[in-house]
């Protein structure tokens, strides 16, 4: 859920009017299902809050957020875990390229690729950095001796299957003896 509040500094009665003439609180909270607008570009979606809300309003909305400092990868659990603001265990990071636990593990050993860099889709990416990220997955397949057993799974999009809006690939293998030794647990 996206959810947002219209900041205010008047009184918490004072209520105004959409172009609708519709009385809207000022206290209103906006919430939207972003799995509803999954397939739909930012853009659409603000396209439909202007519906909802009106221009006028639409343009304090984004003011609000301005003022506040709001980014909108803030929400994005991946850009918290490579600024270290999440917790996460850290098996390899650099500049670029951050390698972390999966929390939910499909396999003995689940390791996520990632940018640390906001990337949605394969086709964003860089190629040097997917240059990067694959040098990434030869120096820790050398590291953890699965040369032979393991699998690199790619999510490009919500219809693919990708649940967390970066990009990320699964690094997994089933060889049982593996022991990964996390270089940084962030707490």
């Amino acid at each position: 859920m996206l959810h947002y509040i219209a900041p205010d500094n008047r009184s918490e009665n004072h209520h105004q009017t959409d172009n609708c003439n519709h009385i809207i609180p000022r206290k209103t909270l906006y919430s939207f299902r972003l799995s509803s607008f999954r397939q739909e570009t930012e853009e659409a979606i603000f396209g439909r809050i202007q519906n909802i809300i009106g221009h006028n309003k639409l343009t304090n909305l984004f003011a609000d957020w301005t003022y506040l400092g709001y980014n909108k990868y803030m929400a994005c659990v991946f850009c918290q875990i490579a600024a270290h603001d999440k917790s996460s265990k850290i098996y390899h990071e650099d500049a670029d390229i951050i390698v972390f636990a999966d929390i939910f593990p499909k396999a003995y050993v689940h390791l996520l690729i990632s940018p640390k860099a906001h990337y949605t889709r394969i086709m964003d990416l860089p190629d040097s950095l997917t240059l990067k990220i694959f040098e990434t997955v030869r120096k820790i397949t050398k590291e953890l001796h699965l040369e032979d057993n393991f699998q690199l799974v790619l999510h490009n999009g919500a219809r693919a299957g990708q649940i967390v809006e970066h990009l990320h690939f699964h690094y997994m293998s089933n060889e049982h003896g593996v022991e990964v030794k996390y270089k940084t647990i962030v707490r």
